[in-house]
């Protein structure tokens, strides 16, 4: 049915509860350490089988599930020095199911490094993995409509970054962070931009918060429209959270079913710990009891007959189409896309065109409407999408430089296109 299936893969720890591999051999060691305690053993001594285990695991999914790609959690806790990273031995792996079974295969990984080597060819000093997490464009547009500033989000909340994001492709590409207190990150500029998995809500962003709250939650229906504008609008590869495209409020919380009391004690005061960087003082829902897990259940009979459920979903099948066209027309591939920042509008313009398309978006994060000047074109625009308009109908827009301006609504975004390059 044209779906693609991914598994989630954990190959930086594993859970504390049941956990006999040190049993069975070297598969951990001291020397580096990790949020979850001893790192996995990928370079030391006897570690040529702890990688040949995770190998075979990858293969197992990959050739016997017939996964079509593998989501590799947080590969900025894999530990490895070696000459040959166990990275780069899983995407040569993965080329070889790959040529087996005659089908592309992905390998995405989740990193909070913004280090493109991790996309680069094996010949440029890379690993080769086909995409990346780029959490700068969430972190920017998060900040933008929440107003929230702490913890990691104190690097971010300025206009002029999101016009980086869409530019550049993250934010950080060797400045200094405030919340790291040092450099971070490295320049994109040969990755195209399609391979960055973008998203203004994950199960990350929203469970690592102490009440798990939604966008909806803590803004309103025409923020998180902005947000998913943002998103689906920019080059990247973007990622819906599941829920998002109805609507739903129910919270995702953090939750396990650890057995060991002392284990769950201890899960307990460490959450409350993390969330001190983010100034919440107040008591954690439980994450071991089972009315945690039941508050985060999808609400069915919502997202099939709430007014407000229908209405997202409407917009959300329009944003997505408008989405298709973006990267089918290759409008805002790399070298394309140009963006800029008028911070006292609080609107940012981006826009980017080949020998066919024009592509051009005016953002505002301001609570007031504002009047955007529209560029001409031959043949006239045509409204691609349009956030305050809750119909989505395309419009046809004729304009003039003097005289063409369309009003933006208070934190709405406006799309405009055009199939023709002025002669």
């Amino acid at each position: 049915n044209g779906i693609s299936v991914f598994l989630d893969v954990v190959y930086n720890h594993i859970g504390p509860e049941g956990n006999y591999l040190p049993k069975f051999g070297p598969y951990f060691q001291s020397k580096y350490k990790t949020p979850w305690g001893d790192a996995l053993n990928f370079d030391g001594d006897w570690s040529d089988e702890v990688r040949h285990y995770f190998l075979q695991n990858a293969r197992q999914w990959l050739e016997e599930f017939h996964f079509d790609g593998l989501r590799l959690d947080a590969v900025h806790a894999i530990f490895d020095t070696s000459a040959r990273p166990f990275l780069e031995d899983l995407t040569r792996l993965k080329k070889e199911i790959e040529a087996q079974r005659k089908i592309p295969l992905h390998l995405i990984a989740e990193s909070e490094a913004n280090d493109s080597r991790i996309l680069m060819p094996y010949e440029e000093g890379g690993l080769a993995l086909d995409g990346q997490w780029a959490d700068d464009l969430h972190h920017v547009v998060h900040t933008l409509t929440t107003g929230e500033h702490d913890g990691y989000y104190s690097d971010y909340g300025k206009l002029e970054q999101l016009a980086t994001a869409y530019q550049d492709g993250v934010v950080f590409h060797g400045e200094f962070s405030e919340a790291r207190h040092r450099s971070h990150g490295r320049r994109y500029d040969k990755i195209e931009r399609t391979r960055l998995v973008v998203c203004s809500q994950n199960h990350d962003q929203i469970g690592n918060r102490m009440k798990g709250e939604r966008l909806l939650t803590l803004t309103n229906f025409e923020k998180q429209k902005l947000a998913a504008a943002c998103v689906l609008l920019s080059p990247g590869l973007p990622l819906l959270f599941m829920g998002e495209e109805f609507a739903e409020t129910a919270p995702f919380l953090y939750f396990i079913d650890h057995t060991d009391k002392d284990l769950l004690e201890a899960v307990r005061k460490g959450r409350k710990e993390e969330f001190k960087g983010f100034g919440w003082k107040e008591e954690p829902p439980d994450p071991g009891a089972v009315e945690t897990f039941e508050a985060c259940k999808l609400n069915w009979k919502s997202a099939a007959t709430d007014p407000l459920a229908q209405e997202a979903k409407t917009f959300y099948k329009k944003l997505i189409e408008a989405s298709k066209w973006i990267r089918t027309s290759g409008v805002l591939e790399d070298g394309r896309v140009k963006a800029k920042a008028d911070n006292d509008r609080k609107v940012v313009e981006v826009c980017g065109e080949n020998s066919q398309d024009f592509l051009q978006l005016f953002i505002s994060f301001s609570d007031q409407e504002q009047k955007v000047s529209v560029p001409k074109r031959a043949g006239g625009l045509e409204i691609l999408i349009n956030t305050s308009d809750t119909k989505g109908s395309l419009e046809q827009v004729t304009s003039s430089p003097a005289q063409g301006e369309l009003t933006l609504k208070p934190y709405s975004v406006i799309a405009l296109r055009s199939r023709r390059v002025m002669e």
